[in-house]
């Protein structure tokens, strides 16, 4: 039976590792204590939009009445997470767009 650990890291907070390795195609961070995690959550992917965007808050509703536009480049950190039924990446503190408007 395999044990997880989940970090909890505030946004702009500074990690120091060890070791970067490839697993399985995928690039992870290791701390010194042999604990691993995921690059793309830490570093972050940039992504295009294909349509105009709304921010969205922790609870799916709207932040503000800016637009991020058509074909912006967003950075994105992890995998989409499900919000009131319909799947967002995390773009900041608190801050969500629909995965729906990227490639």
């Amino acid at each position: 039976m395999r044990k997880f650990v989940v970090f909890i890291l505030n946004l702009d907070s500074r990690i120091y590792v060890a070791v970067s390795e490839t697993i399985n195609g995928r690039r992870f961070y290791e701390f010194a204590n042999g604990k691993r995690i995921a690059a793309g959550n830490i570093d972050g992917n940039i992504r295009k939009l294909t349509q105009n965007a709304y921010i969205y808050d922790q609870h799916a509703h709207r932040v503000g009445k800016k637009k991020l536009a058509r074909k912006a480049k967003i950075r994105t950190y992890g995998k989409p997470v499900k919000i009131k039924g319909r799947a967002h990446y995390i773009i900041g503190d608190k801050r969500y767009v629909k995965r729906a408007n990227f490639k």
